[in-house]
């Protein structure tokens, strides 16, 4: 029975099984008045209300954990108008597990102007209208956030939003290649388990500026090198034979993110993966930053968020570091991330990368990359 149809029966439950709660208090008082505390009928009274009161603590308990555990659905997707959608009936799935479902449904044009896609205006409109609907959502029951968007986007429209606290994050999954084994999870899952730790492995390049990060949570480790000449590239992943000295020049495995022992938990990847973008930012002291990204598009949006320094945690919130791990930190590069950031988006088209402009405080990519060189 879905969910959508079990809340009313168990409201309907509780109501009446609340009802007759009443009455029999009702006709215990009446008893006590007209017999005395000596009748032999108000034990039978007093059992009979306690069973109701049990019942109807079930129903209305039961009730209140269908609203939290399983409330509104929001799917967001932006993808351009032919992109098909791969995700309908895992869609559909989703829709019969939560009492409401909202879609906000955006097309966006990947065509580049004079080098560059432009998106800075979808995503804050996006991002404002997900932002009204979570403020005007009853707050006492469950958020579950479905994303279907481009890696870059989901960073960006991640940064732009304030969670509800408890969020979760839902995973339609990616035809088996990167999206996670496990279909929801929260940020404050993943820690303490024993799993598999994402690890950074660092290359020195052949440019004398800039630092290329590369995150990859995935069955398909494999992508396709940018030719941006920067100074260093950092990825990020599962490697094989980690206790090994030799670890770096082993290959990325194929582990994917999820629950079991043997998998890392998407939370644990999306605070890696914020943690080593926070790190290359101070690092470069205002050297540009390109990001690529094969991983889950929860783990994108939750990675966004995680970047934001307006999502500290309540433990850091008198502390004076802005998120890239030095106390007192004045860079500018780590107060202000978007400035130095220059997300790439891949291309199937041209089997390239292209830059992308997603947030109104970003610089904008052409003054960043023109410190580098040829295009990617």
């Amino acid at each position: 029975m879905g969910t959508a149809v079990q809340r009313p029966i168990w409201l309907f439950v509780a109501g009446a099984v609340g009802a007759i709660t009443i009455a029999i208090a009702s006709l215990l008082v009446e008893e006590v008045f007209n017999q005395g505390w000596a009748s032999t009928r108000i034990w039978n009274y007093v059992c009979w209300l306690a069973l109701s009161l049990l019942f109807w603590s079930i129903a209305a308990g039961w009730r209140l954990f269908l609203s939290k555990a399983a409330g509104t659905l929001y799917y967001v997707r932006m993808m351009p108008t032919a992109a098909r959608n791969w995700h309908i009936d895992a869609q559909e799935a989703a829709r019969r597990r939560f009492l409401g479902s909202v879609q906000v449904v955006h097309s966006i044009d990947l065509a580049a102007e004079s080098g560059v896609i432009d998106l800075r205006e979808d995503v804050s409109e996006v991002g404002s209208k997900l932002q009204d609907l979570f403020n005007s959502d009853d707050d006492k029951t469950g958020f579950m956030l479905v994303p279907d968007l481009l890696a870059p986007v989901a960073v960006a429209l991640g940064y732009r939003l304030n969670l509800p606290p408890g969020t979760m994050f839902y995973d339609l999954g990616d035809s088996g290649k990167t999206g996670t084994s496990i279909d929801s999870w929260a940020l404050e899952d993943g820690p303490n388990r024993n799993e598999p730790q994402p690890r950074m492995r660092t290359t020195v390049g052949p440019g004398t500026c800039g630092i290329h990060i590369h995150a990859s949570f995935t069955a398909i480790p494999d992508y396709k090198q940018i030719s941006r000449p920067v100074r260093e590239s950092r990825e990020l992943g599962i490697w094989q034979n980690v206790d090994d000295n030799d670890w770096q020049a082993k290959q990325r495995t194929d582990v994917r993110v999820g629950v079991r022992g043997e998998e890392t938990h998407p939370a644990s990847a999306a605070r890696a993966w914020a943690q080593v973008i926070r790190s290359a930012l101070h690092d470069g002291n205002g050297e540009p930053v390109l990001l690529t990204a094969r991983v889950p598009k929860t783990v994108s949006l939750a990675m966004g968020y995680l970047l934001a320094p307006a999502h500290t945690r309540a433990a850091m919130a008198k502390s004076e570091d802005p998120g890239c791990g030095v106390e007192g930190c004045r860079q500018d590069s780590c107060r202000n991330p978007w400035k130095y950031l220059v997300p790439l988006n891949y291309n199937p088209g041209t089997n390239g990368w292209d830059e992308m402009w997603l947030l109104r405080e970003q610089r904008d990519p052409r003054e960043l990359l023109a410190l580098l060189g040829t295009r990617p």
